[in-house]
């Protein structure tokens, strides 16, 4: 299904390149998730979910500052983490080149949790001290966390305060 947009947008294209079944669920997931924040506030940016399983585990960036991108894939984020992020480059407001190693094997809860934290981070998002936040600094394995209200709030600080509509 197609979507009119009649006013600005700010999209970036979110490449789910993990080959775990639990990740590529979360990401779907969450890309939806914003999907729907995008149609109460569409001065947020809109992901557009692409599988890209062909590139499995190939995780960096594009090199093109003219669009925004992100890849997320399964891998060891390091240091026993759950999940990291890195970006390539800023280029003005776009989500330009993070790419997320996200650990495979993780339950659905907490896959779901650790790709909010990690693609909200990449969207601006800094650490929110409610541990019902899926931008809380410590994730609970096994617990399903979200955006919270006060999480919406920054988004809506963050991005509206350049939206051009």
């Amino acid at each position: 299904m197609g979507v009119a947009i009649t006013h600005p947008a700010r999209y970036f294209f979110v490449y789910d390149r993990s080959s775990d079944p639990a990740v590529s669920y979360a990401v779907q997931a969450m890309v939806a998730s914003l999907d729907n924040l995008w149609y109460a506030y569409p001065g947020l940016p809109y992901p557009i979910y692409q599988a890209d399983h062909a590139n499995n585990g190939v995780c960096g960036q594009f090199d093109r500052p003219d669009a925004s991108f992100m890849t997320v894939c399964a891998g060891d984020p390091g240091g026993g983490q759950l999940a990291s992020v890195s970006w390539g480059m800023t280029f003005g407001n776009h989500v330009v080149n993070p790419w997320v190693f996200v650990k495979p094997g993780l339950d659905v809860n907490t896959a779901f949790t650790t790709v909010c934290g990690m693609i909200g981070r990449s969207i601006g998002l800094d650490d929110n001290p409610d541990p019902d936040s899926c931008m809380h600094p410590v994730t609970t394995v096994g617990e399903l966390q979200g955006f919270t209200g006060t999480d919406l709030v920054d988004l809506l600080g963050i991005y509206y305060s350049h939206y051009p509509g």
